[in-house]
């Protein structure tokens, strides 16, 4: 039998670069003053300043006028004693570019209404330097679509939120907790879709936070829990309906510190490889508790690094060639719990193919394997690996 051997592509150095090598044009900037006001007069004849909205749409709220189609837009703490500190749009608009939270010890925040309809042309970053905060709601269908990257917590801390059927696409790549030190958190809520064209990393190098529940769904190329070393990345899927559709691969623990859970019927699908624990010195784990994960490739608990896989209360996972412990000094343990938990591979089934892999089963727990099923694959690691998997041999169906 040939070995399976993973090795994931220089993700962690994309990501870095993705940052470093785009060189946008200069556009035209305005920023969020909150400024907007009229003056009214009493009954002596004496003017006295009256405060309008925080409409986007009210030129008086920003140094430049309204933004263009053109202009970078900057959202950030307005002017002291201004009342006008968050940014509310209820139409649709076009901008060349986004940033909410741009100056340390600042604060931009943004909310986009049922009818706001925001097309960047170019990124939208939240929290784009170290002590800056960037906040964003998207309500009630509301739309987001953007040419270049989303970075929610690019050098600072940043949450977007997509509740209630709202939608956001974004043709580049989405960071969330992009840089070391930044913090990102994004959540996907009430039947609410996020879409990226190309990779979705949850901590680069910084802490990054997914939350995926109640129906809503996320759609990306190659994703990524935790890339670089360092980075923290948690990821939750969670009720009947919610959705993570990988087209490329799934990887839990790049690098870094990295977690997945499934939980009360929510499904992962992974059209490329799925690898906890990819990298040498990485942690990864994945928690399938009343959920399904699919792969169509490969399953690998531990590929270079540490990997954990946990399917209890009637989760199920399935893949095609599926490796606990692949590489020489990974450790892989899986453990597959209760009636109605199942783990079918299509495949192979190998524990412990060059490190030390355990496979546990209890409770009335299956393992289906159609292909072969290997304990201790490389000479090397026999002894070690058989006297970590031989309590717990699979099934076949």
């Amino acid at each position: 039998m040939t070995p399976h051997s993973f090795r994931p592509s220089s993700t962690a150095l994309a990501v870095a670069l993705a940052l470093s090598t785009f060189a946008p044009a200069v556009l035209a900037t305005t920023n969020w003053t909150g400024d907007a006001h009229h003056f009214a007069y009493d009954e002596d004849g004496n003017a006295y300043r009256v405060n309008d909205s925080n409409a986007w749409e009210n030129s008086g709220n920003w140094s430049n006028g309204a933004p263009a189609s053109n202009e970078a837009v900057n959202i950030d703490r307005p002017l002291p004693g201004l009342s006008n500190q968050v940014a509310q749009l209820d139409s649709a608009r076009t901008v060349g570019s986004l940033n909410v939270g741009t100056a340390n010890n600042g604060l931009g925040q943004l909310n986009v209404g049922g009818s706001g309809k925001l097309n960047v042309a170019d990124g939208f970053t939240l929290g784009t330097v170290q002590g800056a905060t960037g906040k964003a709601t998207f309500n009630n269908g509301a739309t987001l679509n953007t040419g270049g990257d989303l970075i929610v917590g690019k050098g600072g801390s940043a949450d977007l939120n997509l509740k209630s059927g709202s939608r956001a696409h974004s043709q580049g790549d989405t960071l969330i907790g992009s840089e070391r030190g930044a913090t990102g958190t994004l959540i996907a809520d009430g039947g609410s879709t996020l879409t990226s064209d190309k990779r979705l990393v949850v901590g680069g190098a910084g802490n990054g936070t997914l939350l995926v529940k109640n129906g809503s769904q996320v759609n990306s190329q190659d994703s990524i829990i935790a890339a670089d070393l360092g980075s923290t990345g948690s990821a939750s899927v969670d009720g009947a309906g919610s959705l993570w559709k990988s087209l490329g691969d799934m990887i839990v623990g790049q690098s870094g510190n990295g977690s997945l859970s499934l939980t009360n019927g929510a499904k992962v699908q992974t059209a490329g490889n799925t690898v906890i624990a990819a990298q040498k010195g990485s942690n990864g784990s994945v928690s399938v508790d009343n959920g399904t994960l699919s792969t169509d490739k490969t399953l690998i608990v531990g590929g270079a690094g540490n990997g954990v896989l946990e399917v209890k209360n009637g989760g199920q996972v399935n893949s095609q060639d599926s490796i606990i412990a692949a590489d020489l000094g990974s450790t892989g343990s899986a453990s597959v719990d209760g009636a109605g938990s199942l783990w079918k591979s299509l495949g192979d089934m190998i524990v412990g193919q060059s490190g030390n892999g355990s496979l546990s089963l209890t409770n009335g727990a299956k393992v289906q394997t159609a292909g072969n099923t290997v304990i201790a694959a490389q000479k090397a690691q026999a002894v070690r690996s058989a006297s970590t998997t031989a309590r717990c041999p699979p099934t076949r169906p």
